[in-house]
């Protein structure tokens, strides 16, 4: 998915390039006329917020749409943690509603743009690149979207369903949510998946991927079953992690290395397999991709039952494996970040990162 965050002053707009779907059904998009939106109605809490009619934030855009498609999209939002009572402190979606997060469910990428330049939006909203969903938002406007694609668009223009609208709905809601953490502090150019602090326990999470034992003392059998018991599982590269990225070998087959020599350690592996995710110049994070495994990592935290096939199994297999508690996880100190963002909508303390073994001191999670 694709996050666009419109610079201070508009100057130029930073884009992060769009995840999403299969190559199942491909086909060539074609060219699109406008769409027409109308809100979609579920109860009367956010997005829907008025019930039987009237605005929300959740725009149906997709003709003759299949109701099970546009309600998994929908269900993803909606079954976001929130407040249940007026006095407690805001959660995921009172932060999305505060913000005035808006959705839309379109058909796919291109009428997502030709719906946006028909309503004379600004041309930031214009998603050039985008796989099967799009975040922007602009510290012009204050606004905040999310463009939510039935079908992805790939490179070449081909198209292919996509295969998990909710993973999807969850991952654009992750970028979403840094933003409306930013703009409802005060200034949508500061959010926490750009500060310091997160680049540096990304950086830290990276330079961990390669356990210390790894050469010695460990055997071939403790390597190969780290690999494929543990780390990579048995998952060949989606035909949208191809279109991320990755290379086109899987690391492990039938419970065994592809690779038995071991030429290349975990780290490099995930580099091979998650470039979108990991991309780093030795170590520092590069191409936004401090952006997109802060949205994975959202997507993971909600949604523990993993990526379904065809989407990002293997890539989530890697991001995922370890909770924010265990000591051997897989950027285990991003994912205490955010476990306290999550749950409470703030960043942990240095005594917290400390009793996690995490640098206690990685720098601001406010963007400057």
């Amino acid at each position: 998915m694709k996050r666009t965050i419109q610079r201070l002053l508009g100057i130029a707009a930073l884009a992060v390039a769009a995840i999403g779907g299969s190559f199942v059904a491909a086909t060539t998009a074609q060219a699109q006329t406008v769409p027409t939106c109308t809100y979609y109605h579920n109860g009367t809490a956010y997005p829907s917020v008025t019930a039987p009619t009237g605005p929300t934030y959740f725009a149906v855009c997709v003709p003759n749409v299949v109701a099970a498609r546009r309600d998994e999209a929908f269900n993803a939002i909606s079954l976001l943690p929130r407040k249940t009572q007026s006095a407690n402190p805001n959660e995921v979606r009172d932060v999305l509603q505060l913000a005035q997060v808006n959705y839309f469910y379109f058909a796919d990428r291109a009428a997502g743009n030709a719906w946006f330049s028909s309503n004379n939006y600004p041309a930031i909203f214009q998603d050039p690149s985008g796989r099967c969903g799009n975040t922007v938002g602009s510290p012009l406007s204050g606004l905040i979207t999310v463009a939510i694609y039935d079908r992805c668009t790939y490179a070449n223009n081909v198209q292919g369903n996509n295969t998990s609208l909710k993973r999807t709905t969850l991952h654009e809601s992750g970028h979403a949510f840094a933003l409306a953490i930013a703009k409802n502090a005060g200034n949508i150019a500061n959010s926490p998946d750009a500060s310091t602090g997160w680049k540096a326990l990304m950086t830290d999470g990276i330079n961990k991927l390669t356990p210390a034992g790894w050469i010695a003392p460990w055997s071939d059998a403790n390597r190969a079953s780290y690999l494929c018991n543990n780390v990579f599982g048995n998952y060949a590269p989606s035909a949208l992690e191809l279109d991320l990225g990755s290379t086109s070998n899987p690391v492990c087959s039938g419970g065994n290395p592809v690779d038995p020599t071991f030429a290349k350690n975990p780290r490099q592996l995930a580099e091979d397999k998650a470039p979108y995710f990991v991309r780093n110049n030795n170590g520092v994070p590069t191409n936004n991709s401090n952006k997109e495994i802060w949205a994975e990592l959202f997507t993971i935290r909600h949604d523990t039952a993993g990526s379904p096939a065809m989407f990002l199994q293997l890539t989530d297999s890697m991001l995922g494996y370890g909770s924010y508690t265990s000591s051997t996880a897989n950027f285990q100190c991003l994912k205490l970040v955010m476990q306290f963002y999550y749950t409470d909508v703030v960043p942990p303390t240095s005594a917290d990162l400390t009793a996690r073994g995490c640098p206690a001191n990685p720098g601001s999670f406010v963007t400057h």
